[in-house]
């Protein structure tokens, strides 16, 4: 598998895509059971008590390599292959991890954020808004939608559990504020990208913030690789069963070149 692997920023993009988006495709009654609920033949893979089926893995196989293609990297099928096994391992082992800290989710908590999803989707009641989630994300039903709200709401609680645990220091402050700094510098000069440099003082919630962000994502990609290495994996997805389907980029607008007016100033 290439470096990007590796990447902490890249898994923590893959976790959070797990939870908010690529659940999409995953969230059935058939593709996310417990073991004994699975017949053997459709399998793809085991990690410790979780078990995928062949059409979830394919779900996330397509999941991973949109989000890759957006991010301008190209892969073949095999390293997507080992990229979703990966995927796979850190989702489950995530909320493994959660159950085991004891974060639980309440019907209530769910309701709340649906609702919240509702109000800012602009429409009026439930139907209307389930009608307007399957259009668009291909998201069917109100169960559906609750356990990927469940994912989100984990996820968001084992954030806030690792803040109590994060600090930062003065010269962590000091190292972000002389980089952000030093970066402002570079637009100086350029036309339509200089901006006005935040004092420290004006900055400080936000590197803090920032800061405090990144080491808790640090935090769950460590403790999840020491997961790993005593995890149970078993793999039983073959080559042949996957399906790796077109990733249709969203069109950009065309402008046709007779309507727009463009100034040609003459140089000397």
């Amino acid at each position: 598998m290439k470096n990007l692997i590796k990447n902490p920023l890249f898994w923590i993009t893959v976790i959070l895509i797990v939870f908010v988006v690529v659940t999409v495709f995953i969230h059935d009654e058939e593709a996310f059971v417990g073991e004994e609920d699975v017949v053997d033949e459709n399998i793809a893979i085991r990690i410790n008590e979780t078990t995928y089926t062949i059409d979830a893995f394919n779900n996330m196989l397509n999941g991973v390599n949109q989000e890759l293609q957006m991010q301008g990297v190209e892969e073949t099928k095999e390293e997507l292959k080992d990229r979703t096994i990966e995927a796979m391992t850190q989702e489950a082992l995530l909320i493994e991890y959660a159950t085991d800290k004891g974060i639980e989710v309440t019907q209530e908590e769910i309701d709340e954020q649906f609702e919240q999803a509702m109000m800012m989707s602009g429409v009026e009641n439930e139907e209307e808004f389930l009608s307007q989630i399957e259009m668009q994300q291909g998201i069917e039903g109100r169960d559906a939608i609750d356990d990927i709200l469940k994912s989100d709401i984990t996820i968001n609680k084992l954030i806030e559990l690792y803040e109590e645990e994060v600090e930062v220091t003065d010269e962590e402050l000091q190292q972000t504020y002389d980089q952000y700094v030093q970066q402002m510098e570079q637009f100086e000069g350029v036309e339509g990208m200089e901006q006005e440099i935040l004092s420290y003082e004006d900055a400080e919630g936000e590197m803090v913030d920032s800061l405090v962000q990144e080491k808790i994502y640090t935090l769950i990609i460590s403790k999840i690789e020491e997961m790993e290495e005593d995890a149970d994996i078993e793999i039983f997805i073959e080559d042949e069963d996957l399906e790796l389907e077109e990733v249709s980029m969203p069109d950009m607008p065309q402008i046709d070149p007779e309507e727009m007016e463009i100034e040609v100033e003459d140089v000397e």
